[in-house]
């Protein structure tokens, strides 16, 4: 057997096992999707609100300690 028509063999195996498996998978519905993306994009604001806030701090304390401002 040819080394293409090994790899062909083997890819079409693949896609074969990924479509089975695929038809396994249960799918989130539409309300479970946008409460999960509402839940990331609070989290995602909260922890850049909480860097900001950290960040300005320790810059603050920095300058402080250096006599910068």
């Amino acid at each position: 057997m040819s080394r293409i028509k090994k790899v062909r063999t083997y890819f079409e195996e693949v896609w074969n096992e990924v479509k089975w498996e695929g038809g396994k998978v249960t799918w989130p519905s539409n309300e479970e999707v946008k409460g999960s993306t509402i839940v990331v994009i609070v989290t995602v604001a909260l922890m850049a609100v909480y860097f900001a806030v950290v960040d300005t701090g320790i810059g603050w304390a920095v300058a402080k300690m250096l006599g910068v401002r």
